[in-house]
């Protein structure tokens, strides 16, 4: 959401709704209650994700064993 939202634009909050029941921060005593909406969609271009070179990962991941990770079997 960090990249995706500018909170002047994005969030949305909506007064007067009804409360739901089992939610613990409602007093018991109201009959109203609010609800906020997120829009976190992307709205533009975005870069294309950065990779590092096939054989850069290929060396790292020959490697894990010498970098002390154990690896999952399966």
């Amino acid at each position: 959401m960090a990249w995706t939202v500018q909170p002047d634009r994005d969030v949305h909050i909506v007064h007067g709704t009804v409360p739901l029941g089992l939610d613990p921060s409602q007093p018991a005593d109201r009959r109203v209650s609010s609800k906020i909406g997120i829009d976190a969609t992307r709205k533009g271009d975005y870069p294309a994700r950065s990779v590092p070179p096939k054989e850069h990962l290929d060396r790292v991941r020959a490697m894990w064993e010498e970098y002390g990770v154990k690896l999952a079997s399966g």
